[in-house]
């Protein structure tokens, strides 16, 4: 015989009771177990992985620095063998004979002593590491020199790698960046920094995970790990969406328009996908991440905006990524320095090119880059 309606009633309330009890103290072991959901997850690892033959390692390669050569693998992407110092034989890019060296760190450059004046970590990919110019034709040493002529205390510090992106190089701050204790983090962007890179994760948490730990506990449940090797961005969707939604607008029936916008979408697997809106949806989180890490140990974090060759010799204003990397900057309050007007005024006043392909830039494009860079930091 079933109960009074009362009595059920009195049953229904007891369970429920009962579960949210249950519920809140799961959520409150959570609280104390589980670490509150970032956006951005790195996997760091220390130290860095290298070969074990990686001291004072000595190389002759023929074209570029590659894979089991300059560089090597970790958990949380591509990095410069320690200690080596290679020789590359007609560089692919640049055709120069080009001496690479790097310290213990993993960085172009000599092996950093005692810190004595105002020291600038460079992070960035193959524009800043420039190892199709001999060193001393980098921006990045070019600053440098450029402040020790003032008589500035300056050591400039390139943590630059050659195909990397915003992930990789947050992960290599992290590991061993801030080790350098750098006054200034000068993070290089390129266009194509919202590629993908291992152990690094960028997600953003739903509104119940966002507000619940135990939420974001069973969210996370059976996710696997990111592993060694280069992921994809799904440019290819990230491309039909703009073609259909964007391009139209962006073209407006203008042959130059229409020619520029086909090397993007050409180029849209690379630094094309920065006109895509998902491109910025993976960059904001990471950005965000720099500055915050940077400032928390005690540097100014800076950021460079490199444009590809196409912006620059555009007929017409070609910016809309730099624009968006500048709303960025003013939400987070970075200085940011947008080199695609410095590089389209030397493009009109010089028949010299700048450029060697798409992005990576000759020995006189450098030294305008490092002036303006340089005359830059002397005002922060």
């Amino acid at each position: 015989m079933e109960g009074s309606p009362s009595r059920r009633s009195r049953r229904l309330a007891l369970a429920a009771g009962t579960v949210l009890l249950c519920v809140v103290l799961a959520e409150l072991l959570c609280r104390w177990l589980v670490p509150p959901p970032m956006q951005v997850e790195v996997q760091v690892s220390q130290p860095v992985l290298v070969p074990a033959d990686a001291s004072d390692k000595v190389l002759r390669l023929t074209k570029r620095p590659g894979q089991g050569g300059v560089y090597v693998q970790t958990p949380t992407g591509r990095r410069l063998r320690p200690s080596t110092t290679a020789v590359i034989e007609k560089h692919a890019i640049s055709g120069a004979q080009v001496e690479l060296r790097t310290n213990s760190l993993g960085y172009r450059g000599p092996e950093l002593g005692e810190k004595t004046g105002r020291r600038i970590l460079f992070l960035g990919d193959s524009i800043t590491f420039a190892d199709y110019l001999p060193e001393e034709e980098s921006f990045v040493r070019q600053v440098e020199t450029l402040a020790r002529g003032k008589g500035l205390d300056w050591e400039t510090v390139n943590a630059g790698v050659g195909s990397i992106s915003l992930k990789t190089e947050l992960a290599i701050l992290l590991e061993t960046g801030l080790s350098v204790q750098p006054d200034v983090v000068v993070l290089g962007w390129y266009l194509n920094d919202f590629q993908d890179s291992p152990g690094v994760e960028v997600h953003s948490p739903g509104f119940l995970a966002r507000h619940s730990r135990l939420a974001f506990a069973l969210s996370r449940l059976g996710k696997p790990d990111p592993g060694v090797g280069v992921l994809q961005v799904p440019w290819k969707k990230w491309w039909a969406e703009w073609t259909q939604d964007d391009l139209p607008g962006l073209v407006a029936g203008n042959p130059e328009r229409a020619a520029f916008y086909q090397e993007v979408g050409t180029a849209f697997y690379d630094w094309g996908g920065a006109w895509s809106p998902h491109a910025w949806e993976e960059m904001r989180p990471l950005l965000a991440e720099f500055v915050r890490v940077s400032r928390r140990a005690g540097a100014l974090p800076v950021w460079l905006a490199f444009p590809a060759r196409p912006q620059v010799e555009a007929a017409f204003d070609a910016s809309l990524p730099q624009q968006r990397l500048a709303e960025v900057a003013d939400e987070l309050d970075v200085p940011l320095l947008d080199l695609l007007p410095l590089l389209r005024e030397v493009d009109g006043r010089t028949e010299a090119p700048l450029f060697y392909d798409q992005c990576h830039h000759t020995s006189e494009a450098s030294r305008a880059l490092a002036q303006a860079i340089f005359t830059w930091l002397e005002t922060l």
